[in-house]
């Protein structure tokens, strides 16, 4: 995602523009239309996207400020987890993405969730689905993404959380496809786009850090296909 500047792919996903600077440029992007305008803060609430689904390894919700920002910020400070975002991030600025990832659950109505695991309540970090607005030529397309602390590694958080947003990103956000946008040297996360079943279809170049990125692709089922499969 990205936002107003000087944060604008800060550090990989950011989080939409502000409420207001999103209702001043007329709303929701145009091609999801009036499908988006539900959640808290939205002037025409009307999607059914859920804020807390729960899988076998964690609980997902809506991302909280209040809640989450000193996890966030503590895995954002890690070199190793940022190693393909920019490096470590200063704990002002991960509080401010922090917030922005609640900005785009208020101004559309859907947005990346709090990985919760279920053993002990911790916090991951975030995965789910939102708007790639961090990426000008791709900004009004629906991503799926997630940034997880190194504790949680290998614990399949990333790919479950990614997966059940699958569901209602097809079925209530109606949009044709999904993305990913996975650097070419970062194994974990190509790991994981392939289990999505999410295929390499193009590559582009992060508008900050300049570096390649692969572009993976998954186009919405036909209406009586089968999920992925776990």
């Amino acid at each position: 995602m990205g936002g107003p500047a000087p944060l604008r792919r800060r550090h990989g996903l950011v989080a939409a523009p502000s409420t207001r600077s999103r209702a001043d440029a007329g709303g929701v992007p145009a091609h999801l239309g009036r499908r988006l305008r539900r959640g808290r803060g939205c002037d025409d609430a009307a999607v059914s996207y859920p804020e807390t689904v729960v899988g076998a390894l964690a609980r997902y919700e809506r991302w909280d400020p209040a809640r989450r920002t000193d996890a966030f910020t503590e895995l954002c400070a890690d070199p190793e987890v940022m190693r393909f975002l920019g490096g470590p991030m200063r704990r002002m600025v991960a509080a401010e993405v922090s917030e922005r990832i609640a900005d785009h659950w208020a101004t559309f109505g859907f947005g990346l969730w709090a990985v919760v695991e279920a053993a002990g309540g911790r916090v991951a970090g975030f995965t789910g689905a939102c708007l790639a607005a961090w990426h000008p030529q791709f900004a009004e397309a629906v991503e799926v993404g997630w940034r997880l602390a190194r504790w949680s590694w290998g614990r399949g958080f990333a790919t479950e959380g990614a997966r059940l947003a699958l569901e209602p990103a097809f079925g209530e956000l109606r949009v044709a496809e999904l993305l990913a946008f996975v650097h070419p040297d970062n194994h974990r996360s190509r790991a994981v786009v392939e289990r999505l079943g999410m295929p390499r279809t193009g590559a582009t170049v992060d508008p900050r850090l300049r570096h390649r990125l692969d572009i993976f692709t998954l186009p919405a089922p036909a209406p009586h296909a089968r999920p992925v499969a776990p």
